[in-house]
């Protein structure tokens, strides 16, 4: 094992004084990545309030992956640094969150990150530019890297396992996609998306947190990319249909070491599913739809019912205003499940859940001011008092 070098400085997540319900995103800006975060009010709208300079390079890139920002904590926020190979440790104190720490990865471009207790797993994708399979001079070996976390924000690294790609001549593509990774309920296995070769892989995690064997399971889905791991332990994977593209989810448990699909395929029409979030309770699925190249499809967020074995029926679907440059991305339910909350290239869209759980579009709770533009990079909700 080897404990990383701890950059900055003070304070502890048991210390800090809760606040009002926070947001927290990031820019990903190659000149020095900043972490974004939204106060919500009691009605659940939100608004930008603070820019953490983490002093750490993002890659200037569209981030092609989810769960770049994830909590650990009720207090805790990890936030992947891209372009500089670590990983940001915020902490809340109040209305604001302050960066107590940074630690490096051994893998190149971190990119998604799984938490479970004090533990955090790193997937790094090793792509300079990320995600879009695009030539490069160098993609180094993916990998997942797990480490834990102290309480004064000091990463060990106790566990990783190399991942199939990357290539060192000129000109290079990447073999394998990869669209990130979630952990399951129990913290005994975790599930990663390659969406290049239509299938997820599943990796076993002994009692102690170490990354053991792995089982592919081939999807239905074209491009499985977003996932999300339900309390229940209802495991739901989005991507898309081919010849003709709508979104789509599979949805399963993992047995024995295996994700196992109780609904092989659900389409959702007029859209191209992509990030996935889901209630505490686990028993609603929302899923982020950013439509397609015309605008006869349009782009929505469609909340499904979700069973215990994976089961789908669709709810609803609230349509989001067409634009090029703006439709939701990584997405996550407040903690009471009254407010649904989607990163946006420029900003938060913000939904208010119905009697029924169903996700409705609220443009006045919603803030579009960021000019960055360089997300969508990651989505944590903070809880306050």
């Amino acid at each position: 094992m080897a404990t990383v070098a701890l950059v900055a400085f003070s304070g502890s997540a048991s210390a800090h004084a809760a606040g009002p319900n926070l947001l927290v995103s990031e820019g990903n800006a190659s000149s020095g990545n900043q972490i974004l975060v939204y106060e919500v009010a009691s009605n659940g709208a939100v608004r930008l309030t603070q820019r953490v300079d983490t002093g750490q390079a993002g890659t200037g890139d569209y981030m092609h992956t989810s769960h770049a920002v994830e909590s650990l904590t009720t207090t805790r926020v990890l936030a992947v640094n891209a372009g500089a190979s670590t990983v940001s440790v915020l902490d809340r104190s109040g209305a604001t969150m302050a960066q107590t720490a940074v630690f490096p990865v051994t893998g190149l471009i971190p990119t998604s990150i799984a938490t479970h207790g004090d533990r955090a797993y790193v997937l790094s994708t090793g792509m300079p530019i990320v995600g879009d399979g695009k030539t490069s001079r160098r993609i180094a070996q993916p990998m997942i890297e797990g480490f834990t976390i102290a309480a004064d924000g000091t990463a060990t690294s106790f566990t990783k396992i190399a991942l199939a790609g990357g290539c060192s001549t000129y000109p290079c593509k990447s073999s394998v996609i990869f669209g990130g990774i979630v952990i399951s309920p129990d913290g005994r296995s975790l599930l990663l998306s390659e969406s290049s070769a239509d299938r997820v892989r599943t990796f076993t995690l002994d009692a102690s947190g170490a990354i053991g064997t792995s089982t592919l399971t081939r999807t239905q889905l074209t491009g499985p990319y977003g996932a999300v791991w339900a309390s229940t332990g209802a495991v739901a994977i989005s991507g898309h249909t081919l010849p003709k593209i709508y979104g789509a989810v599979t949805s399963g448990r993992v047995r024995d070491g295996k994700y196992v699909a109780t609904e092989p395929l659900v389409t959702v029409k007029n859209s191209n599913t992509c990030w996935l979030t889901v209630s505490p309770n686990g028993s609603r699925l929302y899923t982020m739809d950013a439509g397609a190249d015309t605008r006869e499809q349009k782009i929505g967020v469609t909340t499904l019912r979700m069973t215990p074995s994976g089961s789908l029926t669709e709810l609803g679907r609230t349509l989001l205003p067409w634009s090029a440059d703006e439709f939701p991305s990584d997405a996550v339910v407040s903690d009471d499940g009254k407010h649904l909350y989607a990163k946006a290239l420029q900003g938060m869209y913000a939904f208010d859940i119905d009697k029924n759980g169903v996700a409705r579009y609220a443009p006045g709770k919603s803030q579009f001011i960021d000019p960055l533009k360089l997300g969508p990079t990651g989505l944590a909700f903070v809880a306050g008092a």
